[in-house]
């Protein structure tokens, strides 16, 4: 077998399908922005859905979706970050880390690189349940809780889904 080397950098570059890649954090924001609304139908509504029935579907398919889309996100921006492709904003901020839950250690921001480390590390997805007050239903806030184990210390970190959605915008081709 013979190596192809080449003739130009940028061949050599992961090439994001940028529509794609979009098209995720447009999923994963409207999976959490639906939320409430899907938890506010009521057997009342002109839409005559069983309010628990599909809550329940809803917050099913959350459960599932929300962690690969996070996965395809976080490895397409380390990879674009890695190669140098990647326009992070100063100062982004989604989130919060605290590196050792156990030890009692103060909370950081959660920036952008950090969140894709944890969201690829991490071994346990919490989401941030609220009741509707109208219908008592169960519905997501797009707040996501990551935790994990880096050496021997347990860290927990807090993901802003909006931010992290927002700043997904930086990916370049």
């Amino acid at each position: 077998m013979t190596e192809r080397v080449p003739l130009h950098d940028w061949e050599a570059t992961l090439r994001v399908d940028h529509d794609g890649f979009l098209d995720d954090a447009y999923r994963l924001l409207t999976i959490f922005l639906a939320s409430p609304a899907i938890a506010s139908l009521d057997s009342s509504s002109p839409q005559r859905h069983p309010n628990r029935q599909i809550n329940e579907w809803a917050l099913l398919g959350i459960q599932r979706e929300v962690p690969n889309l996070l996965l395809r996100l976080a490895a397409t921006i380390r990879a674009k970050d890695d190669d140098g492709s990647w326009l992070p904003r100063m100062n982004s901020n989604v989130g919060e880390l605290i590196e050792d839950v156990e030890g009692n250690a103060p909370a950081v921001s959660l920036t952008i690189r950090e969140a894709c480390n944890k969201i690829l590390h991490n071994d346990r997805t919490h989401f941030d349940l609220e009741i509707h007050e109208k219908t008592g239903a169960e519905y997501a806030k797009p707040t996501v809780y990551l935790y994990g184990q880096r050496r021997d210390k347990k860290w927990r970190a807090t993901l802003d889904v909006v931010a992290f959605c927002c700043e997904a915008q930086n990916v370049i081709y």
